[in-house]
This record gives structure tokens, C-alpha cells and sequence, in this order.
């Protein structure tokens, strides 16, 4: 697949750069995304190695 991130079942795998996206992913799949609105812009963070 052409994608950073894939989703198949309960496995979730990115390319080595997507970090971001891999979390929300896994976030998405246990269901928490709806969750909190803050989430992508802590993932973003977290993903840069920033902290919060």
C-alpha cells in the first residue's frame, strides 16, 4: 500500500516518519479519537519528541 499508515484488523503499522499518524491510528482503533478534541495537536507533539 501507498499509504504512511495501515489498518488491517487489529494491526496497525506506519512508515518509520509517521509517528503522528501511527498514534492516531492506534488512538482511532481502541476508540478514544472522539475522545478529546486535543488529541491530534498532542499527538503532533508527542510525535516530534516535544512533550506536551
Amino acid at each position: 500500500m501507498d499509504s504512511d499508515v495501515c489498518m488491517s484488523g487489529r494491526i496497525v503499522t506506519s512508515k518509520g516518519f509517521a509517528h503522528d499518524d501511527f498514534l492516531m491510528a492506534v488512538l482511532d482503533a481502541v476508540g478514544l479519537t472522539g475522545a478529546d478534541v486535543k488529541l491530534p495537536r498532542i499527538a503532533l507533539k508527542l510525535s516530534k519528541n516535544r512533550g506536551l
